[in-house]
């Protein structure tokens, strides 16, 4: 009678410090068990390794041991920088008196350029007459980002129309019929038309 000793393959694995999950540049160390020699993808041959990956990365090792061998694979996630975006409710051009809400994205804190210092991600503004830029910093746990938008107030027109009807009549005259909210003190209106709001001719 003779005995058949069967060895199980190695069923190696794989940890990371700090974590499987790191800032772009970050170094990780891999370490290796289940096994008597390793190899790994990286050409390296020892138990423990130290990369600096600088895109999400899958690494293998192969662990033998008696002459069988078995292998495993781990990702590093990289956590890029955040690259934050800012929307704009309802409008990016608002007429005076109005606000606007700005909503930024793609970081887990954030920090405006408004004199309040908003640290929300969201923000009511009521900008001045022209063109006022806003700056949002966004931070996680790899650093910041930051990005700007513009939003554009305009003067429109102080009068509430209550009905308005344009038909067009012979010589190429169009008449004009409105009725509006409130007229007070005015003699007469000059009807200009606009494209953007701001400037009538």
């Amino acid at each position: 009678t003779r005995t058949v000793t069967i060895t199980p393959l190695p069923t190696p694995t794989i940890t990371a410090s700090p974590s499987f999950t790191i800032c772009s540049g970050q170094n990780i160390t891999l370490t290796a068990s289940g096994g008597s020699i390793y190899s790994w993808n990286t050409t390296a041959t020892t138990t423990n390794i130290s990369v600096n990956p600088t895109t999400t990365t899958s690494y293998t090792v192969t662990a033998t041991t008696n002459g069988c061998s078995g292998a495993t694979t781990r990702t590093v996630t990289i956590t890029p920088l955040p690259t934050p975006t800012i929307t704009a409710s309802p409008s990016l051009t608002i007429s005076n008196g109005q606000t606007a809400t700005l909503t930024a994205s793609g970081g887990n804190t954030y920090l405006w350029s408004t004199a309040a210092t908003a640290t929300t991600a969201s923000i009511s503004v009521s900008p001045p007459i022209g063109t006022t830029v806003y700056t949002v910093t966004a931070t996680n746990g790899c650093g910041s980002g930051a990005t700007t938008l513009t939003v554009t107030t305009v003067l429109f027109l102080p009068v509430e129309l209550l009905y308005f009807n344009a038909t067009a009549e012979n010589n190429n005259l169009v008449r004009c019929q409105w009725i509006t909210a409130s007229e007070l003190n005015n003699d007469y209106f000059t009807v200009e038309k606009s494209q953007n709001g701001s400037d009538f001719i």
